[in-house]
C-alpha cells in the first residue's frame, strides 16, 4: 500500500511508458532529484543463496524514501538483479536472483511503487553497464541530486555510485550523490564476509569517491 495520502501520482510517467520515447524524453528531462534503488528484490533477503533476513531492517527507511519522491513526483528508478543461467558473476556468487524468477522480483513493500518507477535489469554488479540507464542518466539535463540506496552495500550499491560518480565527473557536472547509510546494507557470513565490516568499508571508499554518506536524508 502506498503511504502518501497526497494526489500528486505520477500520471506523466505512466503515460511516458505507453506513448513512447518522446514523452520519456522529456519526462527524464525535468527530473532533478532522482532515487536510485537498487536490487531491493527477493533474493537478497526473502529466498535465494545469498539471502538475508537482516536486510529487513533497511526496508522502512527504503519505503520511506521512495514514498517521499513518489509523493513529491520525483524521479524513481529501481535496479533488479536478473541473470542468465550463464552469468559469468557466478564463478564468483553463487546462483541468485534468475531473471523472471521469484528472487528477481522487487519486494512486496515497493510493488505499489513499480509503475511509477523507471526500472533496469541488470546481469552484473554495476547498472551503470546498461546502455539504456546511461543514456536516460545522460537526458537528465537538470539532474543536481542522486539519493542512492538498497543492496548490497559493498557491491552493487558501491559499484554503481563510483561509477555516476566519474561518469559526472568526466563531462564535469555537479551531481550530489548522496548515500543514508539506514537504506542500505550487505549480507553476512560469519568469518567470510561480515555486513558491519564490509558496509564500514564500502563507505569509506565511496566517501573517497566524492560521495557523501549520511545518517539521515531529508530531501532538500
Amino acid at each position: 500500500m502506498i503511504l502518501c495520502t497526497k494526489q500528486t501520482h505520477n500520471i506523466i510517467l505512466i503515460l511516458c511508458k505507453k506513448e513512447g520515447n518522446i514523452m520519456k524524453k522529456k519526462e527524464l528531462e525535468r527530473i532533478k532529484h532522482l532515487l536510485i534503488v537498487v536490487d531491493v528484490v527477493n533474493g537478497f533477503v526473502r529466498k535465494g543463496n545469498l539471502a538475508d533476513s537482516r536486510l529487513e531492517e533497511s526496508i522502512p527507511e527504503i519505503v520511506r524514501l521512495v514514498d517521499d519522491y513518489y509523493c513529491s513526483n520525483n524521479g524513481i528508478i529501481f535496479i533488479r538483479d536478473a541473470h542468465t543461467l550463464n552469468c559469468a558473476e557466478f564463478d564468483r556468487l553463487q546462483v541468485h536472483c534468475l531473471d523472471g524468477s521469484y528472487e528477481s522480483e522487487i519486494i512486496d513493500e515497493l510493488k505499489p511503487y513499480e509503475k511509477y518507477a523507471y526500472i533496469y535489469k541488470k546481469n552484473c554488479t554495476s547498472a551503470f553497464m546498461l546502455k539504456e540507464f546511461r543514456r536516460d542518466i545522460a537526458l537528465m539535463r537538470q539532474l543536481k541530486e542522486i539519493c542512492l540506496i538498497g543492496w548490497c552495500t559493498d557491491i552493487c550499491v558501491m559499484n554503481l555510485g563510483i561509477d555516476l560518480r566519474n561518469y559526472f565527473d568526466q563531462i564535469n557536472k555537479k551531481v550530489d550523490i548522496i548515500i543514508p547509510s539506514y537504506a542500505v546494507g550487505t549480507y553476512h557470513v560469519q568469518k567470510v564476509h561480515e555486513s558491519v565490516e564490509w558496509g564500514n568499508m564500502a563507505f569509506r571508499f565511496m566517501e573517497q569517491a566524492g560521495l557523501r554518506v549520511v545518517k539521515k536524508y531529508e530531501r532538500k
